[in-house]
């Protein structure tokens, strides 16, 4: 499937194991935090337990049935601008009759390029951006359904990788 639109939506860290979201739409409201995964802050409990389950299911589902990492930190990111530009595409693909179907993919890059994404969204190298790493599918942004490929990726930053909500068309 084409990746039309993605919203970057949270920082995943991760480390090796050894033993209901309010967005805004304003463009002024940009904010990067870690989520609180104790009981008692529910909402970001909740966060925090929707991406380690995305990232645990997909690492487990690659590596048949078991994993050697767990999630450490997830931090939300709530960009208003991108929020907006995200749900304009939906309401222009419901216009348009397309379909409308969202997935989760995992990205991966360095830390600064992180902070970029979740400021500025994706951009398409050697479009928007130069280059940074190879097109072997052609230009575009590469994102994968499972985290252990994006982590290829993550040289430097510390054990990142990016989890999106993407709109497909």
């Amino acid at each position: 499937d084409c990746l039309c639109q993605a919203l970057p939506e949270l920082v995943v860290e991760f480390c090796v194991d050894t033993t209901l979201l309010g967005i805004s739409l304003n463009p002024d409201v940009f904010e990067m935090r870690f989520l609180d995964p104790s009981p008692a802050n529910r909402q970001d409990n909740l966060l925090f337990r929707e991406a380690e389950s995305q990232f645990l299911r997909m690492a487990n589902f690659e590596k048949g049935g078991s994993s050697r990492y767990k999630v450490s930190k997830v931090e939300l990111i709530n960009n208003g601008s991108l929020n907006k530009r995200y749900e304009a595409k939906k309401t222009a693909f419901c216009k348009e009759g397309k379909s409308m179907d969202e997935d989760y993919v995992f990205h991966g890059t360095t830390d600064e390029f992180i902070k970029k994404i979740a400021k500025e969204g994706f951009k398409i190298g050697g479009v928007d951006v130069p280059k940074r790493v190879g097109n072997a599918f052609g230009t575009g942004v590469y994102t994968a359904q499972d985290p252990m490929t994006a982590m290829q990726y993550s040289k430097g930053s510390g054990k990142k990788v990016l989890l999106a909500q993407v709109l497909k068309g």
